[in-house]
């Protein structure tokens, strides 16, 4: 079997997607993958106290949601990135609001996002927080480097099991 070159060719972009069936499309794709990402898990129990023993009881509650932190970069090289870019930070700040056409309050939060590293994470999220750093600036005082932190969290509608983590991995299905 032939050695893997992992620097012959860059992979696909990641992107989010808020897509639905019978609704325009929304999504946006990065300019520039991550050169990392942080995954973040823990399981939670609840600390009993038997009386008279010498130790606490560990008694498992649950799993957390799964949290991704990533950085995301954009930078402005012509007209046509210029657009890009804009309709890119507009996406993500527009990720924290509910729709206008919420019609209950189930309908009335920010949307679920699933964000794809193609091959690598598939996953439904939530976006938590986005801190936006403007690092460079043109003469017109216009924003032309920018990088987003971006924190999403995991928002499931069924239970995910060991054997599924173990089968798939991040790679998960959107319902």
């Amino acid at each position: 079997m032939p050695a893997m070159d992992f620097q012959s060719r860059a992979p696909r972009l990641s992107f989010f997607d808020t897509s639905r069936p019978g609704e325009e499309e929304a999504m946006c794709q990065a300019q520039f993958n991550p050169t990392e990402w942080d995954q973040e898990l823990s399981a939670e129990y609840a600390r009993l106290v038997p009386i008279g023993m010498p130790h606490q009881v560990l008694q498992y509650t649950g799993t957390s949601n799964h949290r991704i932190n990533l950085d995301l970069f954009w930078l402005v090289q012509d007209p046509e990135t210029k657009e890009q870019c804009s309709k890119a930070r507009r996406f993500l700040e527009a990720m924290f609001y509910p729709s206008g056409s919420a019609k209950s309050v189930a309908t009335g939060s920010p949307p679920d996002i699933l964000v794809v590293w193609p091959t690598v994470l598939a996953m439904p999220v939530k976006f938590l927080t986005l801190r936006i750093r403007n690092m460079l600036f043109n003469k017109r005082g216009e924003v032309i480097q920018w990088n987003a932190s971006l924190t999403c969290e995991e928002s499931r509608r069924k239970r995910l099991t060991r054997e599924e983590v173990l089968k798939y991995g991040t790679l998960r299905s959107p319902g």
